[in-house]
Parts: C-alpha cells; sequence; structure tokens
C-alpha cells in the first residue's frame, strides 16, 4: 500500500495533465486547430503563483487574476489569429507559445527561470484533482451530445 502511495504526486500530475489535453480537445473539436491555450495557461498561472507567493494574495483572488490575465492575452492574441485559417493560425499560435515560454526562461527574477516558481502552496489534493477531472470529462460527453454545437458531430464523424 505505501508503494501505491509513493506514485500519488506522478498521478495528480497526470490528472492535471488530463485537464491541460481536455482543454486542446475542446479547441479542435470546435474547429481550430490552436495551441495558443497552452501559452494563455502558463500566463495565467504565473500571475496566480506570483500574486499568491510573493503578495499573499487569497486564492480566489489570484485564481480571478489569473483567468483576467488569460483573458486578455487571450483577445490580444485573437485579433491577428482571427484573419489566420489551417496551418497558417496553428503556427502563429505555436510562435505565441515560445515567446511566452523564452519569456518564462530568460525572464528568471519573475518566473524562477529553467527551475521554475517555488512556493507555492498545495491546496488542491488528489480527491478534488479527481473530482474536477470526473466534472470535465462529463462536460465533454455532454456538449459532444448537445445540440449547442451541431457541426461538432458532423466534424467528427466525417
Amino acid at each position: 500500500m505505501e508503494s501505491l502511495l509513493s506514485f500519488r504526486p506522478l498521478f495528480d500530475l497526470f490528472l492535471i495533465h488530463l485537464g491541460f489535453a481536455y482543454s486542446q480537445y475542446i479547441v479542435l473539436r470546435a474547429g481550430a486547430f490552436s495551441i495558443g491555450n497552452i501559452g494563455l495557461s502558463a500566463i495565467g498561472a504565473y500571475t496566480a503563483a506570483i500574486l499568491t507567493v510573493q503578495y499573499g494574495l487569497p486564492l480566489p483572488v489570484t485564481l480571478a487574476a489569473g483567468a483576467f490575465m488569460g483573458l486578455v492575452f487571450g483577445m490580444l492574441l485573437a485579433i491577428p489569429l482571427a484573419r489566420l485559417r489551417g496551418v497558417y493560425q496553428a503556427i502563429a499560435s505555436l510562435a505565441f507559445v515560445q515567446i511566452v515560454l523564452s519569456s518564462n526562461l530568460y525572464a528568471e527574477n519573475i518566473t524562477g527561470g529553467a527551475m521554475g516558481y517555488s512556493g507555492i502552496p498545495k491546496i488542491a489534493g488528489t480527491w478534488t484533482l479527481l473530482i474536477c477531472t470526473a466534472a470535465t470529462l462529463y462536460v465533454m460527453f455532454a456538449i459532444s451530445r448537445s445540440r449547442a454545437w451541431p457541426g461538432l458531430r458532423r466534424r467528427a464523424r466525417g
């Protein structure tokens, strides 16, 4: 039993990455080939981490600020990407992700560079991540079966 508990952090990381994979899946199912959401997630995560660790703000405030920063950068990114289609949109969104990655690596005094940002308190445990994963799977299943996006079923089949 103790050997299984030693893999718990790895399982938590798997559940987090499963959430990121489904965020990419929903973008692809909507008909856009963009990976810009990865860069937007990084911007929001660093915003929340910096506000939590350096300024000691409470979790709901930092999560809202991180989501807001992702929204702002997403709106700025949407302006040029709205004119692109297909592979050009994918290349431009990949360029954005590379810019965010480079900024995170070379802004060591802000982001911690290649070592990352440390001192972030762990708030969500394995059960919280399991519940969020189950909710995400349910939402994905409900969207794929609903009439909210009728083009999704058509694209998935054909």
